[in-house]
């Protein structure tokens, strides 16, 4: 998967743990709990429905923002 790629499948997770999330801009640093109303459990399996990943329990504090969220997935730095 490109970033593009990776980005829509972040999106479609968050879309379906969180509700709604609309056009409103998401900023990449801040955690997607505290821009979103998010059921975590729901977003780890959604994003690893989307993405085709298994995503360890001990890997989700990684996933927390957006921009974790994409470096986890493209394989990027351990944090």
């Amino acid at each position: 998967m490109n970033e593009r790629d990776l980005e829509t499948a972040v999106l479609r997770a968050l879309a379906q743990a969180a509700g709604e999330i609309g056009d409103r801009p998401i900023e990449p640093e801040v955690p997607l709990a505290e821009q979103f109303d998010l059921d975590h459990e729901k977003f780890y399996r959604a994003l690893a429905r989307e993405t085709g990943l298994d995503i360890p329990a001990g890997d989700r504090e990684r996933l927390a923002t957006l921009s974790g969220c994409l470096d986890y997935l493209a394989g990027g730095p351990d944090d």
